[in-house]
């Protein structure tokens, strides 16, 4: 089949499926979609590391230097932080990528207005593999208990005032003991 046939087919494939519009149609960015946190049931202990670095209910956001989603929401993030710190919610970030990124990292961290932030280098992705991260950004909501109760994948802009909202009532519903 010729190159040029071969186009013609796919494009018609494409258009019988209706799959034209999906690649005409821009994503949508962060701050035009709600944030689809998923409920974590029942809630799941955080691995040691993490969960020694949150000692109050917050986030844990995975991310790395070279996803552009994660540098695309840090800003927000920061806000995200002064605003949650007065509600008692803290925040910690996991870098995922190799130990020797960790000076780019705090530099990134410093210029989005995250400096104060702890970070947690993992460079084998094993805090990451242990609480099941698919893809970056991926933020957890955890409780008082170190626990995971929802997660957030994908970028967000964490500066909205229904974010927050969404955080501190995940919170407040997560099971007690």
């Amino acid at each position: 089949m010729s190159p040029r046939r071969l186009i013609i087919t796919v494009a018609a494939v494409a258009a019988t499926l209706g799959l034209g519009a999906a690649f005409l149609t821009p994503p949508k960015s962060p701050a035009s979609r709600p944030a689809a946190f998923v409920v974590t049931q029942p809630p799941r202990p955080l691995p040691a590391p993490l969960a020694a670095q949150l000692h109050q209910p917050g986030l844990v956001s995975f991310w790395a230097t070279w996803c552009v989603p994660c540098l695309a929401e840090m800003p927000s993030l920061g806000r995200f932080k002064a605003a949650a710190e007065a509600r008692g919610i803290g925040l910690i970030t996991v870098l995922e990528e190799r130990a020797a990124a960790k000076s780019a990292a705090l530099r990134i961290m410093a210029e989005k207005g995250l400096a104060e932030v702890p970070l947690i280098v993992d460079d084998q992705s094993l805090l990451g593999s242990a609480v099941g991260i698919i893809g970056i950004p991926t933020t957890l909501v955890v409780n008082d208990r170190g626990e995971e109760i929802a997660r957030l994948t994908g970028g967000a802009d964490w500066s909205r005032p229904e974010i927050l909202s969404q955080v501190e009532a995940l919170i407040a519903k997560a099971p007690r003991p």
